[in-house]
């Protein structure tokens, strides 16, 4: 047989993330001529993910029958690493799609090439037998996977498909009264009229999970069995088939209700698959019972006070109190940035106290009033924060940006604080000739610098928090030709280090050691508080997941010495896949968790889709702002198996039922088994709206 893989490329978005904007454009992928293609003119609606690649079609298809999977790409501009005075040169973009077998060997697949803005019919290998494949797609951007995503394929023989039980639409509008429709191409469906429901049994005996097949856009509709309730909505839909996950049910026990929205429901069919032994344990686990993972909120700092001007004191339990029976395991209080944080400090300077009140925006505005408000407050923030947790069972850690400057933009009036300007020679070097008057933040090369960092963090644990979080990943800029890194480099090199990229092999080992020395005094402060309080205060540290050694970041030293508890690997703004695994792989043999950062943004066109020429001149697409639960279960489904210990949600604090389920990993692997869309059984109508 041929499987053919129909594939589009979208336009150019862009995402926003606080004061974090990453630039996305369409790439063409060149590749190897072991694809039959076949172009298609219009490409599909719908939403689409900055930085992800998305598979959808056909998972359960006869040996005699072609297998259709619907895969898109978009990337940013720019590779996520340090690069010295190194302009970056044009990255280079390779797609792979491959084909497994159930051992995970290569059974097909390579680089296709690519047209911006049209479906691609690509032809893998032929003659597949009966049995389970998985499409692996990845997107390598100068040569590290910067995405990747899987889908499950089930051939299977034709007397096992035939087998499968299920209604047709024949069959479902006998059973619940309803009237059928003839689509165009012959289609027969049965019509739910809008706001109307219909109840209908399982037949046979055994356990099923149970799947709808609907047709058309449609509107957002529900569905309820055995006390599972399914929402669905059908927002960017334009599929000629789309199946959905409704439950798992107990055949002539249980009965499924349907429960049309206002545009109705055309039904094509439902599909019940059989379940046996650990399938149908694992497959009754559709519901989050237990919190065997971790996941950790970062609340980002500004909160209500920043995104609400009416917002009042007595409000702030409720930031710790909405996460009560939530899947949240630990909320991190971010504290702001650097040495300008949101509570009267005896180190850092306190937000907005020598800001001249032209502020950028409300928000900032709005965030001083409410900082200073709370100063007055008894008990103060932190202690206030803390104590509600523990009237929850909820940890408190407390969070700092560790190294923030944004120079002389509005935003650098409250952020910069009193030593960024008063001392501008201590700010990080990223050229061998820069001035020292540079907008660059403040360097670890200096010991005054450390001191505010390490002063802030013990404060924290003093106020009562669980443990600190070190946040280098939005700013990971630390140290670069700076005075006393070019002394050391000297002294062990016998070389002038300007000579040198800031990436080269002997830079990395010297700011490694001057950030590891910094460490070392944060962990020793902490340690002493520690045997106070009888139990040790943890550190985690959120870096980034690839390239961290040209920061001079050092986990494999951190983990060898007891420096760190938890290890957060991940991106700043949207989410960008990387292998978990090397980081467990890391940790292993040792008390060190690891939990994999998640910042994710989704975004659904606004307007049409722009042709080559309009990209070529500049003009953008519109998109509007989604957040979707399944990016955070599909993350999730990947790194718990590569052995992650937990989750860290960084931007997404308000938002509590986005994690649901993530704190139980069986939960987790039941979703994907058998409720992740991209593994159901669809075939998508490739016309635009």
């Amino acid at each position: 047989m041929r499987l053919r893989i129909p594939i589009l490329i979208p336009v150019e978005t862009g995402m926003f993330a606080c004061f974090c904007r990453f630039r996305l454009l369409m790439v063409l992928f060149l590749g190897l001529p072991v694809f039959g293609i076949r172009a298609e003119e219009t490409p599909p609606p719908g939403a689409y993910v900055p930085g992800e690649l998305r598979l959808a079609g056909l998972s359960r298809v006869g040996v005699d029958q072609p297998v259709q999977v619907g895969v898109w790409a978009i990337r940013p501009e720019r590779p996520y690493h340090y690069s010295g005075a190194v302009e970056l040169s044009a990255p280079q973009v390779e797609l792979k799609l491959e084909l497994h077998n159930a051992d995970g060997h290569w059974v097909g697949g390579g680089e296709p090439r690519l047209r911006h803005g049209q479906w691609q019919s690509v032809t893998l290998s032929e003659g597949l037998k009966a049995g389970r494949y998985e499409a692996v797609l990845t997107l390598l951007y100068d040569g590290l996977p910067f995405s990747r995503v899987r889908k499950g394929i089930t051939v299977l023989s034709v007397k096992e498909l035939a087998a499968t039980p299920g209604l047709t639409a024949e069959q479902i509008a006998t059973a619940g009264k309803l009237e059928t429709t003839v689509l165009d191409g012959g289609q027969v469906v049965a019509r739910l009229p809008g706001d109307s429901e219909v109840t209908l049994a399982i037949p046979g005996q055994g356990s099923f999970v149970v799947y709808g097949t609907f047709v058309g856009a449609a509107s957002e509709f529900s569905s309820a069995i055995a006390g599972t309730n399914v929402a669905v909505s059908g927002w960017g839909s334009d599929y000629l088939r789309r199946e959905v996950y409704l439950g798992y049910a107990q055949g002539e026990t249980n009965t499924l209700a349907l429960r049309a929205g206002k545009g109705g429901l055309q039904l094509a069919g439902l599909r019940f698959k059989p379940v046996t032994g650990s399938d149908a344990e694992l497959a009754g686990h559709d519901k989050p019972t237990r919190k065997d993972k971790t996941v950790a909120i970062n609340n980002d700092g500004f909160s209500e006070g920043f995104f609400d001007p009416d917002w009042k004191i007595e409000k702030l339990p409720l930031q710790v109190q909405r996460y009560q029976d939530t899947d949240a395991t630990q909320l991190d209080w971010c504290v702001l940035v650097s040495d300008v944080v949101s509570y009267r400090s005896k180190f850092a300077e306190f937000y907005g106290q020598n800001h001249d009140g032209d502020w950028p925006t409300k928000g900032e505005q709005s965030a001083a009033r409410f900082f200073q408000e709370l100063e007055q407050h008894e008990p103060k923030m932190v202690p206030w924060l803390v104590a509600t947790g523990r009237e929850i069972g909820l940890p408190i850690w407390g969070s700092l940006r560790m190294s923030v400057s944004y120079g002389n933009h509005p935003f650098g009036k409250a952020f910069n604080g009193a030593m960024w300007r008063a001392r501008p020679e201590w700010r990080v070097k990223k050229t061998a000739d820069e001035p020292d008057d540079n907008e660059n933040p403040l360097s670890f090369a200096y010991a005054e610098v450390q001191a505010v960092r390490i002063g802030v963090l013990t404060e924290l644990a003093e106020m009562g928090c669980e443990g600190v979080n070190l946040d280098y990943c939005r700013y990971p800029l630390i140290m670069g030709y700076d005075e006393p890194l070019l002394k050391r480099f000297q002294e062990v090199h016998g070389e002038d280090g300007k000579k040198f990229a800031l990436d080269d092999v002997k830079w990395v080992g010297i700011r490694q050691e001057a950030h590891n020395a910094f460490l070392r005094k944060l962990r020793q402060a902490l340690d002493k508080l520690g045997d106070a309080r009888g139990k040790r205060v943890p550190i985690s540290i959120r870096l980034p997941a690839t390239k961290f050694e040209t920061f001079g970041f050092d986990p494999k030293t951190w983990i060898k010495d007891g420096l760190v508890d938890v290890l957060i690997p991940g991106f700043p703004g949207n989410d960008r896949w990387f292998d978990a695994g090397a980081w467990t792989e890391m940790a292993k043999n040792s008390k060190v968790k690891v939990w994999t950062n998640m910042e994710y943004y989704r975004y659904q066109t606004a307007e049409t889709e722009l042709t080559d020429d309009q990209v070529a001149q500049g003009i953008k697409a519109g998109y509007q702002f989604k957040n979707v639960h399944e990016n955070y279960l599909r993350r999730a489904a990947e790194v718990y198996p590569q052995g992650a210990d937990g989750m860290y949600i960084f931007n997404r604090w308000n938002h509590p039922k986005i994690f649901y389920g993530l704190s139980d990993s069986v939960y987790v692997h039941s979703w994907q088994q058998f409720q992740n869309s991209d593994n159901l059984d669809s075939a998508v109508k490739m016309t635009s709206k």
